[in-house]
């Protein structure tokens, strides 16, 4: 009888086998935290940003549908208007705003948009330019804070999701 269980080739290719499965496990466990956190720790960042864009309009539509925050930042910057381009340009109607009258006092990209709101709206016509300017000004402002918050948001997020895997 053989009592050296070790030396028996059934035995030692069970044991080969289980040793190698042990091994293979921690090598997948340690490959998936290492590359998770090297992932998170390089691409964080990235997301972070892809998702504040991502999620900028969504959040600043809610934020004036359930706070009007556009409507009430308009109204509180639309005295700044009138000290930023002049109280005669922001009493104009618009509907008698065109690129020519515009030229060297607002910027090209605002004039487009001016115009496009305009062209896609028959109803402000008649509504001086401030009011108009007004709320693109405040949506962008209200945008660019929001995608700030929802970044530092994420990078917080991802900062924990990566502590997780340390």
């Amino acid at each position: 009888m053989n009592y050296n269980l070790l030396s028996s080739t059934i035995y030692g290719a069970i044991i080969t086998i289980i040793s190698f499965g042990i091994i293979a496990l921690f090598i997948f466990f340690g490959v998936k935290r290492g590359f998770t956190k090297t992932f998170i720790k390089d691409f964080g960042a990235l997301f972070s940003l892809i998702f504040a864009l991502l999620l900028c309009s969504t959040v600043v539509n809610f934020l004036e549908r359930t706070y009007s925050s556009v409507k009430s930042f308009s109204m509180s910057i639309s005295g700044l208007m009138d000290n930023m381009f002049g109280k005669e340009v922001m009493d104009l109607h618009a509907g008698n705003v065109n690129s020519t009258n515009l030229q060297g006092i607002l910027s090209s990209w605002l004039i487009n948009t001016i115009i496009n709101l305009i062209g896609a709206n028959n109803n402000i016509e008649n509504v001086p330019l401030r009011e108009v300017v007004s709320p693109v000004f405040s949506y962008y402002i209200i945008s660019f804070i929001v995608i700030i918050v929802l970044f530092i948001l994420f990078r917080i997020i991802f900062y924990i999701i990566g502590k997780e895997f340390e």
